[in-house]
């Protein structure tokens, strides 16, 4: 984790440089382009003064995803309030360059949004052995880390409104479809062994009236499956103009976010002689973990606009927060015919944390329509994992009821899309 927030940390310095490097390029109408632009604020009158580095030229304000609110325009040499500085500012009402409210609605409140679509995948799980060569322990052939979690695609919409005094709300979802694994051996010589011990000290664990031992002990296959799911829901309250010139805008976030992950992992196994699937499933066994984690809570963040062209710029996004994660665990053994061994649900709270960073580039079809692409990483730590829930004693039923929760997860993939504002 520590690695992940240098990256990112290195990441921005250098995009910071990279921007810097072009801000004396003319930005024009399109603004300074961002991820999710919202309406340009109005031109600066001409006799207004301007900071040094940037003489000879207005300052430009851009759009980033709350416009800068509005400043009344200096008086004119007729006494009169100042005519707009150009065909843009003219279009509105005279009571918006009047010294009013900067808030009120002829100020250029406007509706925004994006779609999008993402591929991502996690990084790998711990591995817990699960099957060794029958007569030879040394040869272990399976652990979970093997049914690897596949790259899976998902889509994202965010919806907002944002008022011209740099304020606004944005509300985001963004889900994946299953990323799912799956690891598998068979032995034409039954020898395929768990080395899970599956006695108690008055004897073997019972799967119904069968001994466990009799599925996954001198097994023809043994099978491990995968299944994670990612939801979250973010609800944010954004400040524009924090930073703003001609070389960078940066908008302030704060809000909350709910972050759902979902796993689900099977180790399964067939007595010696026979498949999956085979007598309905009574001749096959499994034992299954279901391990979900809610987290809920506030966090902060912001979105960096670097402009490199009129139309082509970079952005760089980062959150990060502190979570109540409400964990669930579920652990079953059972035949594939319905016999039950065992099927224990807990539950435990505790406090995660969770950091994201999105960088990309986005390019401006028009002042209002905005196509980017991007890359996102996103780390938590102290979080219940699936593959950490496997006990070395299947009769450990008190274990089973505790949640190991000292995992970390590291999801991370491409996004792309198209942002507008109305």
């Amino acid at each position: 984790m520590k690695s992940l927030y240098a990256t990112g940390l290195i990441l921005f310095v250098s995009l910071g440089g990279t921007a810097a490097s072009a801000h004396a390029q003319s930005v024009g109408e399109y603004g300074t382009p961002s991820l999710l632009p919202l309406p340009n604020v109005a031109p600066i009158p001409a006799n207004a003064q301007t900071a040094s580095y940037t003489a000879n030229r207005p300052e430009v304000y851009g759009s980033s995803f709350i416009s800068r609110s509005q400043e009344p325009a200096p008086p004119g040499a007729d006494g009169g309030k100042a005519l707009p500085a150009d065909s843009n500012q003219s279009s509105m009402p005279s009571s918006c360059w009047d010294g009013c409210d900067p808030c009120n609605s002829c100020c250029g409140a406007k509706w925004f949004g994006s779609v999008g679509g993402l591929v991502m995948s996690r990084n790998r799980a711990n591995p817990f052995w699960t099957t060794f060569e029958t007569n030879n322990n040394v040869n272990q052939l399976l652990n979970t880390q093997h049914a690897e979690a596949n790259w899976a695609g998902g889509g994202q919409v965010t919806v907002g409104r944002s008022w011209c005094c740099g304020t606004g709300l944005a509300f985001t979802y963004w889900q994946l479809a299953p990323m799912t694994g799956t690891a598998s051996i068979t032995d034409p010589n039954n020898l395929l062994s768990t080395p899970i011990n599956l006695n108690t000290q008055f004897g073997p664990v019972f799967i119904g009236s069968t001994p466990a031992g009799f599925f996954f002990d001198n097994s023809h296959e043994h099978r491990i499956t995968r299944d994670d799911r990612v939801v979250n829901f973010e609800l944010n309250v954004l400040q524009a103009a924090l930073v703003t010139n001609n070389w960078m805008q940066l908008t302030g976030l704060a809000g909350f976010r709910y972050f759902r992950f979902d796993e689900r992992l099977s180790f399964g196994a067939v007595s010696s002689g026979h498949n999956f699937g085979d007598n309905g499933g009574a001749d096959e066994a499994f034992l299954n973990f279901h391990t979900t984690n809610n987290l809920f809570g506030a966090q902060v963040g912001a979105i960096a606009n670097f402009p490199l062209t009129e139309r082509l710029g970079i952005f760089i996004s980062p959150k990060a927060g502190i979570f109540g994660n409400q964990m669930i665990n579920n652990a079953h053994l059972f035949s594939g015919d319905g016999q039950q061994g065992f099927n224990i649900t807990s539950s435990q709270s505790d406090v995660s944390f969770l950091g994201e960073i999105d960088t990309g580039l986005n390019w401006a079809f028009t002042p209002n329509l905005r196509a980017y692409i991007g890359y996102r990483v996103i780390g938590v730590s102290n979080i219940a994992l699936s593959d950490n829930q496997f006990l070395p004693f299947l009769a450990d039923q008190h274990g089973f009821a505790q949640i190991k929760q000292n995992g970390g997860l590291i999801l991370h993939g491409g996004f792309a899309g198209a942002a507008w504002t109305f």
